[in-house]
């Protein structure tokens, strides 16, 4: 393998104020007592379930179709699955066989639902928040955005984050809408990821910074400028905090003040943490290939970035890392399918292919995996 160097140093960070001692809080590892509730698994963006059992086998149990394709991640919870769709539109279909149980249309495409407290949160591209009732998704309350909201929301203590292109945090009462605050990044073009929430702290990626900003009122903790544009949200695991560039160096930093502890130079899309291990899904490999189009899934230490192991697959991974009982599972985005690899040696356990397009990350929940497609599938796979 012609390995590229992964540690060093480089950035800056901007320290507006230091926050407290960190020790992650367990009410940020997940808003439900069991299932997989939001974007990736927990506030904090992790992408990992310990307690959970993922599927042996990979093969189909049912499908549900959709109107139209699914980009964003599913949730799973108490026996229902929530999936939305990019021609709009959330659905509720019983886990066990797919039946549908409800649908909510809205006016356009429907980011990855959050399910805390009875109530499933979305975001939509056409600006608004909806808190609909888990059982029977009848509207409780709507919130317009002075933007986009294109990515997952996250929920915390009963307080709904959310990242918007117009640049701005928005804390939302759960209960209500009512806005609690606000924090205006003044980025162009804004927000694109979701935030994460942990220790009384919620981080947010603008354009090329990384911003700490304290849970209560939104005052902005620290900043860290990146020397190119991110992309995904951030992970909040081992008093840090991980950020990717795609193009460019993904970064650990220091949780409480913003500071580099390691960079590393792999093109990442997405960033997920496990045991101590940072799994990414990179839209290339670093190894040799003889391939048109290949991607690629690393393991790195999260103490120092040192790599573990790399995995080549049939196209870009776009979609963060799930990492349920040992077991790292990604999509490859055009060519459709679904990995299932050891965690701790990058081996492949299965596959399962799809008709084309997994853009996005899984949900996972006693058992079995639900997958949103590009052809407009949601898959329950054992």
């Amino acid at each position: 393998m012609n390995r590229r160097t992964i540690v060093g140093l480089t950035g800056t960070a901007l320290t507006m104020g230091v926050a407290g001692c960190f020790d992650t809080d367990e009410t940020d590892r997940q808003s439900e007592t069991s299932g997989w509730s939001t974007f990736k698994y927990d506030a904090m963006n992790t992408g990992h379930a310990p307690g959970e059992t993922g599927p042996k086998r990979g093969t189909e149990a049912w499908t549900y179709s959709t109107e139209g394709a699914i980009r964003a991640t599913p949730a799973v919870v108490n026996d229902t699955v929530y999936v939305g769709c990019r021609e709009g539109g959330l659905y509720a279909v019983a886990a066990e066989d797919g039946d549908e149980l409800w649908t909510f249309e809205t006016s356009a495409a429907v980011t990855a639902p959050t399910v805390a407290a009875g109530s499933v949160y979305v975001g939509t591209h056409d600006g608004v928040v909806y808190a609909l009732a888990a059982d029977g998704g009848d509207d409780r309350w709507q919130f317009e955005t002075a933007g986009d909201v294109r990515s997952g929301v996250a929920v915390s203590d009963g307080v709904v984050y959310v990242g918007c292109t117009d640049g701005i945090v928005y804390a939302l009462d759960g209960s209500d809408g009512e806005t609690l605050w606000t924090w205006d990044s003044e980025s162009t073009p804004g927000i694109f990821n979701s935030p994460a929430v942990a220790t009384g702290t919620v981080y947010a990626v603008s354009r090329s910074a990384v911003h700490a900003l304290d849970q209560t009122d939104g005052t902005e903790q620290w900043s860290f400028e990146a020397d190119h544009p991110l992309s995904g949200a951030p992970t909040v695991a081992d008093e840090r905090v991980y950020v990717v560039g795609g193009d460019g160096d993904g970064y650990a930093l220091d949780a409480t003040d913003g500071t580099i502890e390691w960079t590393f130079d792999v093109p990442a899309q997405t960033v997920s943490v496990a045991d101590g291990t940072i799994y990414v899904g990179s839209r290339e490999y670093i190894g040799d290939t003889d391939a048109d189009r290949h991607g690629g899934v690393y393991a790195l230490d999260a103490d120092d970035g040192s790599l573990q192991w790399a995995v080549e697959t049939d196209d870009d991974v776009t979609g963060p890392p799930a990492i349920v009982d040992g077991t790292v599972y990604v999509g490859s985005n055009e060519a459709g399918v679904l990995y299932a690899l050891d965690a701790d040696d990058g081996a492949e356990r299965w596959r399962f292919p799809v008709v084309w397009r997994i853009s996005n990350s899984v949900a996972i929940a006693d058992g079995t995996l639900y997958l949103g497609s590009g052809e407009a599938v949601l898959y329950a796979i054992d």
